[in-house]
């Protein structure tokens, strides 16, 4: 029979609401449909508060007073030309004539059906003979299965189900989104890994695997209207419970019409179905724990399976390699932004582009702020400036309204962190301290060697240092993809919005304790002197120093530290930027004459001589020698590195006679404490009786200088 509006199904209702969402996409535009067709206003129906919940609240209601076909007609008469009511006859089945206005379901009589060649099924043909869409062909009478197909229940007393019935079965709740953008590549991945080069691979299983919120949900539903001419039939379940698997197989056993009385026999019997019937796909969406999945799963099957899921290993289901789905390129965030918002103007374009870079690319994101524009027509440039100040708490804001996506980012993956915690409150404080450095490559030596400093639970799980303990550690996060493990440099990446949700969770003092536990974990892991063994390691925690904003001694240490191997690879600009952070932390934190400033300013001197800058250069060498003699006293070897570098200034400007008595004095000072740049000293102070023509005691110094290099 065919459907009757009062009598929808679990799969016909979700369909039905997904299509009034995207054709109405807003609840004002409904509410004046409403009124304009002579039906109540839309708060009569619905107290929700967004435009999904208005509508399902609508369906139930109109479906009790019998009236939810009278609206379809005049939907449909009204809107037939929006992409989501297009196709919304063949995936709920039989549909009433609209163009005789017929208000309820016609039943597909076996006249009505058109004789197709052996095995390519029965289909529904309408009276108007517009295309032909596979259907569900259900008569009172018996029909009798072809030879070679298998009896798999039976419709009342007496008729049998037969294969051909269950062609022409779509489960997918959701219609296509028109905004659906990119994807091409992993598109075309998955159709070659379930279907081969060019014919059908019966008995493929692939998953589509990544962090909640990139699209996996989209790229599926994307994947099953492209090639819905490839497969007879079309199946859909959640996977993220048991109950949902329970309940999904359950629905598919009623689609196919199996004969079963419990879930046991009925997944049985579904398991028969799928073993000897093909050109079928199963898409079982968020199937975050594949090991619950497995009892559910054919040993056998001859068709395609395809999982949504954020775990990112499948061993126990035999699926070696998922497809991995990241962020979106550039270019097609920002073609995203322009098309969902309807905006072609040019001079918008830069600001999308430096809003789809603000929001990592990621598709959710992407879609809850273009829902938050489009609605109130608010300008790329102004949404962007706004979200730099407020972050999540703008994203928030809107929910997404276009795609499949249930939630936003932060209820998104709050979800995820919670689970993560339930497992291993170290793994949650990893999340936490990554949210206090750059996005990119976190190294894991920052955890080991840090591991003191970044609270006891992780301290605990990395008592040693050993790489499988720190895998363990992993292992929760990785599992939900919250991070990307780069096992070729040892380190992981995060999402910068996953920081900024974690961010947002934490209390001000929570955070406070993070940023401090951090920023001495690297001040522990940090070089104290660039050499050219340590290089790499400063190269590779030198984004994370960036990205600090705490204010303490140790904050201002690192700084200068990665100040200075910045200027060991001539990176002028940025490392005068980092002297000048670390000078302005270590002044507000520590005063004005502590030590720590004195050799920031000589490091900062230094750079501007370096650079050319000696009228810049001297007064902060001056200054840090005046510090370093009230903090230290005359006579510590820090003073002599001050003197040294004082001295040497002089000596590019030709001043002579004022670098002398610093070189002395310095000499004085390193011999003092057997110190290891007295040769160095004595080479400078060399250098400068040559230039005053005094050859003679250069001469002597330069003897004694390359003596005390031989005995080192």
């Amino acid at each position: 029979m065919g459907i009757d509006f009062n009598r929808l199904t679990g799969g016909q209702r979700r369909t039905l609401r997904q299509a009034l969402t995207e054709a109405f996409g807003t609840s004002r535009e409904l509410d004046r449909f409403l009124v304009e067709h002579d039906f109540k206003r839309l708060e009569y129906f619905s107290a929700a508060g967004n435009l999904k919940d208005h509508v399902f609240d609508l369906i139930e209601e109109l479906s009790k007073e019998g009236k939810l076909g009278k609206l379809m007609v005049a939907v449909l008469e009204e809107r037939s030309d929006y992409t989501a009511l297009q196709d919304l006859e063949s995936r709920l089945g039989d549909w009433p004539n609209v163009g005789n206005r017929d208000l309820y379901p016609k039943t597909i009589q076996p006249e009505a059906v058109v004789a197709t060649p052996s095995g390519a099924g029965s289909y529904g043909k309408r009276a108007d003979d517009r295309n032909l869409v596979p259907k569900t062909v259900r008569s009172e009478g018996v029909i009798t299965a072809p030879a070679g197909t298998s009896s798999y229940g039976k419709r009342g007393a007496e008729s049998t189900r037969t294969e051909d019935q269950a062609r022409g079965i779509w489960m997918i709740p959701y219609g296509r989104n028109p905004y659906f953008t990119g994807r091409e590549d992993a598109l075309s991945a998955l159709h070659e890994a379930l279907h081969g080069d060019g014919c059908a691979v019966v008995g493929q299983t692939q998953a589509i695997s990544g962090l909640g919120g990139i699209g996996k949900t989209q790229t599926a539903v994307e994947y099953a209207y492209r090639h819905r001419l490839d497969y007879q039939t079309v199946l859909w379940i959640r996977g993220a419970t048991e109950g949902d698997l329970t309940a999904g197989f359950w629905e598919i056993a009623q689609e196919l019409f199996l004969d079963i009385v419990d879930i046991e026999q009925g997944l049985a019997a579904v398991h028969r179905w799928m073993d000897e019937s093909t050109s079928w796909l199963l898409v079982v969406d968020n199937a975050d724990y594949p090991d619950l999945l497995k009892p559910y799963l054919p040993l056998t099957h001859k068709g395609h399976i395809l999982l949504t899921s954020r775990a990112s290993y499948f061993g126990s289901l035999s699926i070696p390699c998922p497809l991995r789905l990241d962020t979106l390129p550039p270019e097609e965030a920002q073609a995203f932004l322009l098309a969902r918002c309807k905006t072609p103007d040019l001079a918008q374009q830069k600001a999308a582009k430096e809003l789809s870079q603000e929001l990592g690319f990621l598709p959710l994101a992407l879609e809850q702020a273009s829902a938050y524009i489009a609605a109130k027509h608010t300008l790329f440039e102004d949404y962007l400036s706004a979200y730099r100040e407020f972050r999540i708490r703008l994203l928030e804001r809107s929910k997404p309204e276009t795609g499949s996506y249930p939630h936003g980012v932060e209820t998104t993956w709050t979800q995820n962190f919670e689970k993560v915690e339930r497992i291993s409150q170290a793994s949650g404080d990893v999340l936490r301290l990554s949210a206090f450095l750059s996005p990119e490559r976190i190294p894991e030596e920052l955890l080991f060697e840090g591991a003191g400093e970044l609270g006891p639970a992780i301290s605990q799980a990395l008592e040693t240092s050993d790489r499988l303990h720190l895998n363990e550690l992993l292992e929760p996060l990785t599992f939900y993809s919250l991070i990307e493990l780069n096992s070729q440099d040892r380190s992981y990446s995060v999402h910068p919005l996953v920081q900024d949700v974690v961010m947002a969770n934490l209390d001000q003092g929570s955070r406070k304790s993070w940023e401090e536990r951090v920023v001495r974990s690297l001040d522990l892991t940090f070089p104290g002197e660039v050499h050219f063994r340590n290089r790499k390691r400063c190269f590779r925690l030198l984004p994370h120093v960036e990205a600090q904003s705490l204010e303490s001694l140790e904050s201002a240490r690192v700084l200068r530290r990665a100040a200075l191997y910045l200027h060991s690879h001539s990176s002028y600009d940025e490392a005068e930027s980092l002297f000048q952070r670390s000078l302005e932390i270590a002044e507000k934190a520590l005063g004005g004459d502590h030590p720590e400033i004195a050799t920031i300013l000589d490091n900062l001197a230094l750079l501007h001589l370096d650079q050319g800058r000696c009228e810049e250069a001297e007064p902060l060498f001056q200054r840090s020698l005046e510090i370093a003699e009230k903090a230290l006293g005359g006579d510590h070897p820090e003073i002599a590195t001050i003197l040294d570098n004082l001295a040497l200034l002089y000596r590019e400007q030709g001043r002579y006679d004022e670098a002398e008595p610093l070189y002395q004095r310095s000499l004085e000072i390193h011999e003092k404490g057997d110190h290891p740049y007295i040769a160095s000293t004595l080479g400078n102070l060399a250098e400068v009786y040559r230039a005053q023509g005094r050859d003679a005691e250069a001469a002597k110094l330069t003897a004694r200088a390359e003596s005390i290099r031989k005995k080192k």
